[in-house]
This record gives C-alpha cells, structure tokens and sequence, in this order.
C-alpha cells in the first residue's frame, strides 16, 4: 500500500471522525474509526521528512498552514457570528502545528546525526524554547492583557483567539491539535521507519502505555487525591501544568462512571492501535500523491461540518 493510498484512508477516516464529533446525534462508532486516522498522517508525515527532496520547504509549508489555520479559526466564527448570526463551538482543529512539531524534531535528528554533540545541543535548545512559550502561555491564561486592558472582545469578537494566533505562530507545541504524547508518535515512526518488526513492537507498546495512563484516568485520580489531601487548589494546578503539557488530563467534569465507560465513551484514544495493520501494509512507495489536496480539504471540510452543527 504506498503512501497515497494511507492518506486517502486517513482522510476518510478523519471526516467520519469530525462528522461523529461536531455534528449531533451521530453514532460513537464514528469516532472510534476516526482513531486511526491522526496516526496515519503521522505515520505519512514522518516518511515524507525523510524522503522529502527540501526539508526546510516542508517545513515552511507546514507552518504556513498550520498559521492560516489559526487565522482561520479566529476570524471565521467572529464573521459568522457577526454577520451571519451563526455561532461556531469548538472549532480549534490544527492538525498541522502538530505535524509541523514532529517533522522539526526529525529535521533536527537528520541534519545532527553524525554529531551527536550538536543533536543534544540543538534538542536542548528546541525543549527550552518550548518551556518558555510554555511559561509564557499560562502567563497569558491567568493574566490575559487584552481583559486586563478592558478591551470588550464582543466589539472584536477575533481578539478571542489572539492567543492562539500568537502561539501558533511562534510554533507553539502546547498549541497542537490534540495531547503532546501523540504529537511524540511522529518521531517514533521516524525510529521505526524501514523495520516493520520494530514499528509493530514499539507502536504496540506506545498504544498500551497511552492505554493504561489514560483508560483508568491516572492523572485525574491523583490531583483529585492531592486536593482531598488538603493542598492549596493553586499548588495542585501548577503540580498539574507540566503533566497538562504532556496531554495528560489532570481535571475533568465528565469523568468516566466506570472503567467501560472510560474504554468506550471517554478515553478511546487507545483505539489507534488499529492503524497498524495499515502501517504494515506500506510498501515504501510514495504513490501517484496528493499534491496540496490535504492541505485545502482539511480546513474545507472542518469549516462545511462546524457550519452544518451550527444550523442544525
């Protein structure tokens, strides 16, 4: 199965995905298929940073999507909602930031790798620079400057995602469509790339390590256990940041009734597992490909769903 063939399942798999999330009254099923989606363009996006003939070209196509897709977010539901009286809800998808974030890390592997000196150092300074937007955006969160300013975002409904824009552009990590931990699966295909024993071997654990972290819904037991305890609610939330960074959920309102309930209806993440067969099925070739075809679906596809949710 080459490459182009995996993206076009992907792409099918991922609209099943947001018809199931966005849009009323759609069956569960539809988001466990959609579970299989994000690991294939992973999987695709970690073939094409090595085999790509300009890495630096991918990667600014990259970033340049993944900022006209936080423009996009912003000034959309503002236009809507001004003009139109139509009201967006949770449309902050931006797929590209996180596959821009796990090709940077690739290009920085490539380009030190007979140096291993200057790979830590360049890694180094990648991880600190993340700390700081890090720091930088839960210093925004607590004290965003545009309510400190006064500034009535009703009168400019898209300084509601200034933020976001701000971050996305900056190449923020902790900006990425879904938990970091996922994000991370990028660099691991790159580590299994050319050795389908390996991928299956180290897929497999990945998906059972993200299995029993999230399922049981660790993270949320423990700071509940922490705040029963008696610390100070500020402390548990700062404990919690970096643990929140990773895409661990520390906090939830509907947290699961019970261990079914977290498998099947919550926490069903674990259901990428079943991209592997797919990924072992690659044949290595890049097929007839897709051009920019993902490029332009997926910001089209998101805005006809979140409209279709909105008029029902």
């Amino acid at each position: 199965m080459s490459g182009t063939a995996l993206k076009i399942i992907a792409l099918i798999l991922m609209t099943a995905d947001h018809i199931g999330d966005y849009i009323p009254d759609m069956p569960l099923w539809l988001r466990w298929i959609g579970r299989i989606s994000s690991p294939l363009f992973f999987f695709c996006a970690a073939e094409g940073a090595v085999h790509t003939s300009d890495r630096r070209r991918y990667l600014k196509r990259l970033w340049q999507a993944s900022a006209a897709m936080a423009m996009l977010e912003a000034v959309l539901p503002a236009v809507l909602s001004m003009y139109f009286r139509i009201t967006l809800y949770d449309f902050d998808n931006n797929i590209f930031l996180s596959i821009f974030q796990g090709v940077l890390i690739i290009s920085i592997l490539e380009s030190t790798k007979n140096d291993s000196r200057k790979r830590t150092k360049y890694l180094l300074c990648y991880g600190g620079y993340q700390f700081i937007l890090a720091v930088l955006s839960y210093t925004v969160e607590v004290n965003d400057p545009i309510m400190a300013a006064g500034i009535d975002i009703n009168l400019i409904p898209i300084l509601r995602d200034w933020d976001s824009i701000v971050f996305t552009l900056l190449g923020s990590l902790w900006h990425s469509e879904g938990p970091a931990v996922l994000t991370a699966s990028i660099v691991l295909f790159y580590f299994c790339r050319e050795n389908k024993k390996r991928l299956a071997v180290w897929y497999s654990t990945y998906c059972a390590l993200y299995f029993l972290i999230f399922v049981p819904q660790i993270g949320i037991h423990f700071f509940n256990f922490l705040q029963r305890c008696g610390l100070p609610s500020k402390l548990v939330y700062l404990l919690a940041l970096p643990i929140n960074a990773l895409g661990i959920p520390t906090m939830r309102i509907d947290t699961a009734r019970n261990f079914t309930d977290s498998l099947l209806r919550i926490n069903f993440q674990w259901m990428m597992i079943f991209a592997l067969p797919f990924m072992l099925m690659y044949n290595g070739k890049k097929g007839k490909g897709l051009g920019r075809l993902f490029y332009i679906y997926y910001p089209v596809h998101l805005v006809i769903i979140h409209i279709i949710s909105a008029i029902i």
